[in-house]
């Protein structure tokens, strides 16, 4: 379990590795809380001559709660990790937006697709793993660090907020209301997302 979320945070940036780690150890620790009860739970259980039915039915129950409240943690965690990988996914982008524009006179390409074999090595960072999408890039001929807050590439739908990578290469995490309120106030100079 906890090999998967590592995984699914990636290896391509210090920090998603890091909180992979982190929620991989928390999904370890709850998994083990997890197993030491159940088999507190049993031990009790098989020590009962008597009416070891009902104990044993109190011990699936109880087992059946466990469950029921780690699930939501076990699901924030791996939203978490995927948040964080998507992150690093768009810091990646960032960098390469950058060394292009180094490139071809300080101007964003017009597709990222054109980034792939210079200057990411594989398309694989142009894809959110929280939506298995790719980001909505609509930075295309703008100039690079020329406005700070004008919006070059987000997440496309968000759980409850989306990534976003800005003109200054800095990626970070808006609610969906922050993200519309720097939609209306002109964050997205490109027409091609609307």
């Amino acid at each position: 379990m906890t090999g998967s979320i590592i995984v699914a945070c990636g290896s391509d940036c210090p920090m998603g590795t890091a909180v992979g780690v982190i929620s991989g150890l928390l999904v370890a620790g709850a998994l083990l809380v997890i197993t030491t009860l159940l088999w507190l739970i049993f031990r009790f259980v098989f020590r009962l001559k008597k009416r070891w039915w009902i104990s044993w039915g109190s011990a699936v129950a109880g087992a059946v709660l466990l469950a029921a409240i780690a699930a939501p943690a076990l699901h924030n965690a791996r939203l978490s990790a995927r948040r964080t990988s998507g992150n690093c996914n768009l810091k990646q982008i960032g960098l390469a937006l950058a060394q292009y524009s180094s490139e071809h006179n300080e101007v964003l390409p017009a597709d990222l697709n054109v980034l792939i074999d210079k200057y990411l090595g594989s398309a694989k960072p142009l894809t959110d793993p929280a939506t298995c999408k790719p980001f909505i890039y609509v930075g295309a001929g703008l100039k690079w660090q020329s406005d700070y807050d004008t919006i070059l590439a987000f997440s496309p739908d968000g759980d409850r907020g989306r990534n976003v990578l800005f003109n200054d290469g800095h990626v970070t995490w808006l609610t969906e209301a922050g993200f519309s309120k720097l939609v209306q106030r002109g964050a997205i100079k490109s027409g091609t997302y609307f």
